[in-house]
């Protein structure tokens, strides 16, 4: 086995690995069995998946079906595959023909993975000159608050805390503004009234809004959007022709994935449900943009795997596998900030894993890792690199499974390169049987809870109709009473029909909604038998009331 591993350094050393392995059959056999083992385990409905070794993609496959659409065409949340012909986000969603075979050239939304492309944009503005990741946000952009009532953090946040996860932000605080209506300007403005849960860069914890900042500063030194930076600096150059982004971009796309709701139903069963209309969240898709608003392929998406492994350049081969050119991108000394790790995400004896400007940075006993994850409604990804083999791939699922079967098939496809001793780890098989264990402990933990007292509703909820008012930036709310039944619009979209939701009793004075993909609770503030306000949800924590709304 030693000998075994010297003999393939040194083939990579001389750059005929590629060759090599285009031509192993046995190698391309152990992967696809593999992910086809993944995909029975985990009961997916398709995904895809391109394994590129020396700059040459030497395995790509797609498996399953873009939408397992139920035989009564009832999606997710109970909303038919033919109901909604315009989404929140002004376009028509996605909806295949059921049982149509995905291939390598099919569209995912790449969610999360989004952010590292816009750390490159970043990383060659610092390059030109226009700002240092040093800088102060405040220096660069003064009408910048972020926590007012921590006014340290204002002063003091630099450039590359925004793509850090430390600022003290917790639970994705803010990630479902745009399922509410709010456009990027408006959560940039909401970023002052947010409160932190950990102090500033003493911790860790995964956040998308701040990445709005980094619009911001691309925007104002460039003269351009975010997407059109993306475009010009990242797709074109590398030769991404396929990709795009935002809600127009996925919606457009002819050969594109509709997502799934993934759920574990118990007794080792997962159920997937097609998301239709609203559900897709196409609004938030664009207004959370530069932290994962990017739709691609496989076969776009490894190309971008292999320029971050060369460190800011892209290897051409002809249809023999020779060289044909190279195409240089970015000088390596921009790219190496973005593959240095600042925050620690946790270690142990074996593993230390460090997060850089949007790549999770693993060093463990047999090498060192570079990758990113990416989870939207209904779609998955992971995108990975390890420099030391010369080794880049990608997966994008179509339903919203967890990390673990991405997770399996990256640590099969690395083990296989590298020339791992037999037998090689059951990463599926034993991610599995971790996750099935937790989920079953879970359901028995909920269905053990007791439940909460159930107040029936008010006899004439009439009473809650009215303009609920907010002081910039927010929208003040409108609730409709039409037959006996509620209705919540922002005040932003009164004449658009989309926005109007049917508000649904839960028990009391609070009441339901879902828009954009995501439920959200309205309390109705009730004091000497007259209504004076209400409260509503925004997210899991720090956002969720921000003091409430004043019956107008």
């Amino acid at each position: 086995m030693v000998m075994k591993r010297f003999l393939f350094s040194a083939v990579l050393a001389l750059g005929l690995a590629a060759p090599l392995f285009a031509q192993n059959e046995d190698l391309v056999r152990k992967i696809d069995e593999y992910a086809l083992q993944v995909k029975d385990t985990w009961q997916l409905p398709g995904f895809a998946m391109a394994v590129s070794l020396d700059n040459q993609i030497i395995f790509k496959k797609a498996y399953g079906v873009k939408e397992l659409r139920p035989a009564d065409g009832v999606g997710f949340a109970g909303v038919r595959f033919d109901e909604c012909k315009m989404t929140q986000a002004g376009v028509v969603p996605v909806v295949n023909k059921p049982g149509e075979p995905i291939d390598t050239k099919t569209m995912f939304q790449i969610a999360s993975v989004s952010k590292s492309f816009t750390a490159t944009v970043m990383a060659q503005l610092v390059e030109e000159g226009n700002f240092r990741w040093t800088d102060t946000v405040k220096k660069l952009l003064p009408d910048f608050q972020m926590f007012k009532d921590n006014p340290y953090v204002t002063e003091n946040m630099l450039v590359r805390d925004a793509l850090l996860h430390a600022t003290g932000l917790v639970d994705e605080a803010g990630t479902y503004f745009g399922c509410l209506g709010y456009d990027r300007d408006e959560t940039y403005s909401l970023l002052g009234l947010l409160k932190p849960g950990f102090s500033f860069r003493s911790g860790y914890d995964y956040n998308n809004i701040t990445f709005v900042v980094c619009s911001k500063l691309i925007e104002k030194f460039t003269g351009k959007s975010w997407e059109e930076n993306v475009r010009e600096r990242v797709f074109k150059p590398i030769g991404m022709t396929s990709s795009t982004m935002n809600a127009d971009g996925f919606a457009s796309c002819k050969n594109v994935v509709t997502p799934h709701d993934y759920t574990y139903i118990g007794g080792g069963k997962a159920a997937t449900l097609p998301l239709y209309g609203d559900e897709q969240a196409l609004n938030w898709l664009t207004v959370i943009g530069p932290a994962g608003s990017i739709v691609s392929n496989v076969e776009d998406l490894v190309r971008y795997a292999q320029f971050h492994c060369n460190n800011g350049y892209i290897v051409n081969r002809n249809k023999k596998g020779n060289v044909k050119d190279t195409t240089f991108i970015m000088p390596r000394r921009a790219m190496l900030p973005l593959h240095r790790g600042y925050t620690v995400v946790s270690q142990d004896s074996s593993m230390m894993r460090l997060y850089g400007m949007c790549w999770f940075i693993e060093q463990n006993h047999d090498y060192k890792l570079y990758f990113h994850t990416g989870t939207s409604w209904g779609i998955t990804a992971i995108c990975y690199y390890v420099p030391e083999l010369k080794l880049a791939g990608c997966c994008l699922f179509n339903c919203e499974v967890g990390s673990l079967p991405r997770y399996a098939i990256m640590r099969r496809v690395i083990d296989l390169v590298r020339g791992a001793a037999e037998p090689l780890r059951d990463y599926n098989t034993e991610y599995w049987n971790d996750y099935t264990k937790s989920r079953e402990k879970a359901i028995a933990e909920e269905n053990a809870k007791p439940k909460p007292e159930f107040v029936p509703e008010v006899e004439d909820n009439s009473i809650f109709a009215g303009t609920y008012v907010k002081e910039r930036p927010f929208y003040d709310i409108v609730i409709t009473c039409q037959d006996g039944k509620l209705f919540w619009q922002p005040s932003k979209y009164l004449d658009n029909p989309q926005w109007k939701k049917p508000l649904k009793h839960k028990s009391g004075n609070t009441y339901n909604f879902r828009s954009d993909g995501r439920g959200f609770d309205v309390t109705f503030k009730v004091q000497d038998g007259k209504v004076v306000g209400l409260d509503q949800q925004f997210g899991e924590r720090e956002e969720r009331t921000f003091g409430g709304w004043t019956r107008k």
